[in-house]
């Protein structure tokens, strides 16, 4: 590439990307503003989206919250609630002691609290 002296203008400006190197400031006022409007083009639909979700996760939060209310619950204090839950089963065996000989038969009651 020949050596240019201070007197010689350069009648070619080298492009890197879509900016110009030794633009004038217009071009380079063009070249921002077409950034900063795609920039904020991109942000907004961000933040529509972001408030798209943060309705959805208040209205669960508040549906959550009507399904913990009607809830049923035996005793409660505060937010503590218990629900307890009694439970009675009955059941027949032909050989309780697994044994060949001497079989016993009987039934067993099971009674629990949940």
């Amino acid at each position: 590439m020949p050596e240019l002296n201070h007197n010689q203008v350069r009648d070619e400006n080298p492009r890197i990307g879509w900016f110009m190197v030794g633009s004038s400031v217009f071009d380079r006022f063009r070249c921002w503003s077409i950034a900063l409007i795609l920039l904020l083009a991109a942000l907004s639909g961000s933040a529509q989206e972001a408030l798209q979700n943060a309705q959805a996760g208040q209205s669960a939060s508040t549906a959550q919250a009507k399904q913990l209310q009607s809830q049923d619950y035996t005793f409660k204090d505060g937010d503590f609630r218990v629900l307890v839950l009694p439970s009675m089963g009955l059941q027949w065996n032909d050989n309780i002691n697994l044994s060949q000989t001497n079989v016993m038969d009987d039934y067993i009651d099971r009674k629990s609290v949940v």
